[in-house]
C-alpha cells in the first residue's frame, strides 16, 4: 500500500509537470490554473471564488527563492505543505461549517498559525480580505496567510536583537509596504 504522503507527492509532481512551462517552472498564470482546477475537485466544502491572478502573483513572489516570480517543483511542494496546513487550520476554525470564516474564527485561526495580532490589526485584515459581511473564503484566507508570512519574515530579518521590536527608516518602511 502506498502511503498517502507518497501518493500526494506523486500527484503533485504529475500535476506540476502538466502545468509548468518548458522551463519546468510555474509562473502566476500556471499556478492559478493549477489551484483553481484542484479547488474544483478537492476543496469542495470550502467556499471560494477562485484564486485571482493578483493572489497568485503574491504567492509566487513569496515562495520563489530566486525572486524570479516563478516556482520550481520544490518551491511548489513548500507552498503545498503550507496550503495543506492552512486548509487544516481553516477547516478547524470554521465552527459553523459555512465554508467561510468570520472575524472571531479568523482570530482563533491566526493565533493557531502563530500570528498574535491586536484587535485593530485583525479588523483591518478582515476588512481587506473579507467580503462586505467580513466573511473570508478560503482563497482569501490563503492570501492573508501569505501576506502575514511575508510581513513577519521581513520584520524578523530586521530584528537584529530578536526582541520583537524593529526600528526602520522611511525607505525601509516603503520597501516593506511595497513588497508585501
Amino acid at each position: 500500500m502506498i502511503s498517502p504522503r507518497i501518493e500526494l507527492n506523486q500527484i503533485l509532481e504529475k500535476t506540476f509537470l502538466e502545468w509548468a512551462g518548458q522551463d519546468l517552472q510555474m509562473g502566476a498564470a500556471e499556478l492559478r490554473g493549477l489551484l483553481n482546477q484542484i479547488m474544483k475537485t478537492t476543496w469542495y466544502p470550502l467556499k471560494t471564488d477562485g484564486f485571482s491572478m493578483e493572489q497568485c502573483e503574491k504567492i509566487t513572489q513569496h515562495f520563489s527563492g530566486s525572486k524570479t516570480g516563478k516556482l520550481t517543483l520544490s518551491e511548489v511542494k513548500q507552498f503545498w505543505t503550507k496550503i495543506m496546513e492552512w486548509e487544516s487550520i481553516f477547516i478547524g476554525y470554521d465552527m459553523d461549517r459555512s465554508g467561510t470564516m468570520n472575524t472571531h474564527e479568523m482570530q482563533l485561526a491566526l493565533d493557531t498559525a502563530g500570528f498574535h495580532l491586536n484587535t485593530k490589526t485583525r479588523e483591518a485584515l478582515a476588512a481587506r480580505y473579507g467580503n462586505s459581511w467580513l466573511q473570508m473564503d478560503f482563497d482569501n484566507f490563503v492570501s492573508l496567510m501569505v501576506h502575514l508570512e511575508s510581513v513577519f519574515r521581513q520584520c524578523k530579518s530586521w530584528d537584529a536583537d530578536d526582541k520583537g521590536q524593529i526600528c526602520m527608516t522611511e525607505q525601509k518602511w516603503m520597501d516593506l509596504v511595497m513588497s508585501t
